[in-house]
Protein backbone atom coordinates (compact mmCIF):
# COMPACT_ATOMS: atom_id res chain seq x y z
CA UNK A 1 0.00 0.00 0.00
CA UNK A 2 1.09 3.19 -0.73
CA UNK A 3 1.67 5.87 2.03
CA UNK A 4 -0.39 8.64 1.96
CA UNK A 5 1.50 11.16 3.91
CA UNK A 6 -0.73 10.01 7.17
CA UNK A 7 0.42 8.22 9.78
CA UNK A 8 2.90 5.84 9.47
CA UNK A 9 1.70 2.25 7.57
CA UNK A 10 -1.42 4.21 6.78
CA UNK A 11 -2.57 3.93 2.78
CA UNK A 12 -4.88 3.73 0.65
CA UNK A 13 -5.60 0.33 -2.24
CA UNK A 14 -7.87 0.50 -4.80
CA UNK A 15 -8.05 -2.21 -7.24
CA UNK A 16 -10.56 -2.65 -10.66
CA UNK A 17 -11.74 -5.62 -11.47
CA UNK A 18 -13.94 -5.71 -15.27
CA UNK A 19 -15.35 -8.54 -17.04
CA UNK A 20 -15.90 -7.94 -20.53
CA UNK A 21 -18.46 -9.39 -23.42
CA UNK A 22 -22.07 -9.82 -22.21
CA UNK A 23 -23.88 -9.50 -25.07
CA UNK A 24 -27.08 -11.76 -23.84
CA UNK A 25 -29.36 -10.79 -22.08
CA UNK A 26 -30.07 -6.91 -23.25
CA UNK A 27 -31.79 -4.29 -22.53
CA UNK A 28 -33.52 -3.22 -18.89
CA UNK A 29 -32.44 -5.93 -16.23
CA UNK A 30 -32.15 -6.63 -13.01
CA UNK A 31 -29.04 -6.01 -11.24
CA UNK A 32 -27.88 -8.01 -7.97
CA UNK A 33 -24.39 -6.77 -6.73
CA UNK A 34 -23.80 -8.75 -3.31
CA UNK A 35 -21.15 -7.19 -1.15
CA UNK A 36 -19.50 -9.12 2.01
CA UNK A 37 -16.66 -8.01 4.05
CA UNK A 38 -15.10 -11.35 5.80
CA UNK A 39 -12.03 -10.58 7.55
CA UNK A 40 -10.90 -6.30 8.21
CA UNK A 41 -8.51 -5.25 10.35
CA UNK A 42 -9.67 -3.14 12.99
CA UNK A 43 -9.33 0.41 11.90
CA UNK A 44 -9.45 0.04 8.15
CA UNK A 45 -12.23 0.43 5.95
CA UNK A 46 -13.18 -1.15 3.00
CA UNK A 47 -15.77 0.12 0.27
CA UNK A 48 -16.98 -1.95 -2.90
CA UNK A 49 -18.71 -0.28 -5.96
CA UNK A 50 -20.38 -2.25 -9.06
CA UNK A 51 -20.76 -0.30 -12.34
CA UNK A 52 -22.01 -1.17 -15.77
CA UNK A 53 -20.69 0.17 -19.09
CA UNK A 54 -22.93 -0.37 -22.17
CA UNK A 55 -19.90 0.29 -24.31
CA UNK A 56 -18.08 -2.48 -22.42
CA UNK A 57 -15.00 -0.72 -21.67
CA UNK A 58 -12.07 -2.43 -19.66
CA UNK A 59 -12.55 -0.23 -16.06
CA UNK A 60 -14.79 2.36 -16.88
CA UNK A 61 -17.21 3.77 -14.14
CA UNK A 62 -19.93 4.41 -16.33
CA UNK A 63 -23.64 4.03 -14.59
CA UNK A 64 -23.10 2.49 -10.59
CA UNK A 65 -25.19 -0.46 -9.90
CA UNK A 66 -24.01 -0.69 -6.14
CA UNK A 67 -22.17 0.27 -3.53
CA UNK A 68 -21.41 -0.33 0.24
CA UNK A 69 -18.41 0.69 2.82
CA UNK A 70 -17.51 -1.69 5.47
CA UNK A 71 -15.83 -0.95 8.64
CA UNK A 72 -16.46 -4.41 10.29
CA UNK A 73 -17.53 -8.23 8.82
CA UNK A 74 -20.75 -7.30 7.30
CA UNK A 75 -22.71 -7.83 4.14
CA UNK A 76 -24.80 -6.09 1.55
CA UNK A 77 -27.18 -6.62 -0.77
CA UNK A 78 -28.26 -3.32 -3.72
CA UNK A 79 -30.86 -4.16 -6.20
CA UNK A 80 -31.03 -2.08 -9.59
CA UNK A 81 -32.64 -1.72 -12.92
CA UNK A 82 -30.61 -0.89 -15.48
CA UNK A 83 -30.28 -0.58 -19.30
CA UNK A 84 -27.20 -2.58 -20.82
CA UNK A 85 -27.95 -0.85 -24.41
CA UNK A 86 -27.20 -2.80 -27.47
CA UNK A 87 -23.96 -5.24 -26.59
CA UNK A 88 -21.98 -6.17 -25.55
CA UNK A 89 -21.43 -4.30 -21.83
CA UNK A 90 -19.14 -4.93 -19.10
CA UNK A 91 -19.30 -5.09 -15.35
CA UNK A 92 -16.43 -3.19 -13.20
CA UNK A 93 -16.41 -3.80 -9.66
CA UNK A 94 -14.30 -1.35 -7.66
CA UNK A 95 -12.68 -1.99 -4.42
CA UNK A 96 -11.03 0.23 -2.02
CA UNK A 97 -9.27 -0.04 1.46
CA UNK A 98 -7.86 2.67 3.53
CA UNK A 99 -5.59 1.50 5.90
CA UNK A 100 -4.67 3.16 9.34
CA UNK A 101 -2.09 0.48 9.88
CA UNK A 102 -0.46 -3.15 8.84
CA UNK A 103 -3.40 -5.72 8.53
CA UNK A 104 -5.52 -8.07 6.45
CA UNK A 105 -8.31 -7.92 4.62
CA UNK A 106 -10.60 -10.49 2.44
CA UNK A 107 -13.38 -9.53 0.54
CA UNK A 108 -15.48 -10.98 -2.07
CA UNK A 109 -18.37 -9.29 -4.07
CA UNK A 110 -20.56 -10.73 -6.80
CA UNK A 111 -22.79 -8.89 -9.77
CA UNK A 112 -25.75 -11.45 -11.07
CA UNK A 113 -27.88 -10.52 -14.02
CA UNK A 114 -30.08 -13.64 -15.11
CA UNK A 115 -26.60 -13.87 -17.91
CA UNK A 116 -27.44 -16.96 -20.55
CA UNK A 117 -24.61 -18.54 -21.75
CA UNK A 118 -23.83 -17.63 -24.75
CA UNK A 119 -21.91 -20.27 -27.48
CA UNK A 120 -18.43 -19.87 -28.36
CA UNK A 121 -17.17 -19.62 -32.07
CA UNK A 122 -16.09 -23.40 -31.82
CA UNK A 123 -19.97 -24.41 -30.91
CA UNK A 124 -21.03 -22.47 -34.11
CA UNK A 125 -18.28 -24.12 -36.32
CA UNK A 126 -19.35 -27.42 -35.45
CA UNK A 127 -22.88 -26.58 -35.69
CA UNK A 128 -22.17 -25.66 -39.32
CA UNK A 129 -20.01 -28.56 -40.20
CA UNK A 130 -23.19 -30.76 -38.84
CA UNK A 131 -25.56 -29.19 -41.39
CA UNK A 132 -23.53 -29.11 -43.94
CA UNK A 133 -22.77 -32.92 -43.61
CA UNK A 134 -26.59 -33.44 -43.57
CA UNK A 135 -27.17 -31.49 -46.40
CA UNK A 136 -24.25 -32.91 -48.55
CA UNK A 137 -26.00 -36.72 -47.36
CA UNK A 138 -29.91 -35.31 -48.65
CA UNK A 139 -28.15 -33.97 -52.06
CA UNK A 140 -26.81 -37.27 -52.77
CA UNK A 141 -29.97 -39.23 -51.81
CA UNK A 142 -32.30 -37.00 -54.02
CA UNK A 143 -29.30 -37.32 -56.41
CA UNK A 144 -28.66 -40.63 -57.15
CA UNK A 145 -29.79 -42.75 -60.30
CA UNK A 146 -32.00 -45.07 -59.90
Amino acid sequence: MANNGGAANAGMLTMYITSTGYTAPLGSLQFTSGFATVDLTQGWTETSRTFLDPGNGIFTLAMQLGSATFTTVNSEVDTVIANTGAGPYSVTTVYTFAASSFGTATSSSGVNAAIAAVPEPESYALMLVGLGLMCFVTRRRTHEPV
